[in-house]
């Protein structure tokens, strides 16, 4: 069995955490990392991305979408998070909006058809 070891990166903005260049070729993950106020804008290419917000509050616009107030969990462990579904060839623009760190988990899988973005609340 081939193991990999993928270490914290204390940065802020996004980062790629698993990427094309691994044993892993049909999916990648990435991490966002923002205080309030900073914002990053994005391309899908040829992935459906789940935006999993982690701790901290964000918007994220997407196709015309305008989703605002997402999150709000202090960390992984109070609560169910918010996920917000991206599609593949889309921009999207990720920006924090509450106080604290912001951090959210970008779930990349390849896709072939392109859907309409929304929100999967905790409920």
């Amino acid at each position: 069995m081939n193991r990999h070891f993928y270490g914290f990166q204390d940065k802020h903005g996004y980062f790629d955490i698993i990427k094309d260049d691994t044993a892993l070729k049909l999916i990648n993950f990435g991490l966002i990392r923002l205080k309030r106020g900073e914002e990053v804008e994005l391309e899908s290419g040829p992935f459906e991305i789940g935006l999993v917000i982690l701790s901290g509050e964000c918007d994220v616009r997407c196709e015309g979408e305008n989703f605002r107030g997402l999150g709000d969990r202090k960390d992984v462990f109070s609560g169910k998070p918010t996920t917000v579904y991206i599609p593949r060839d889309s921009s999207y623009r990720v920006t924090a909006v509450g106080d604290g760190l912001m951090e959210a988990a970008v779930c990349k899988v390849r896709a072939d058809k392109k859907y309409q973005p929304f929100v999967v609340t905790p409920d």
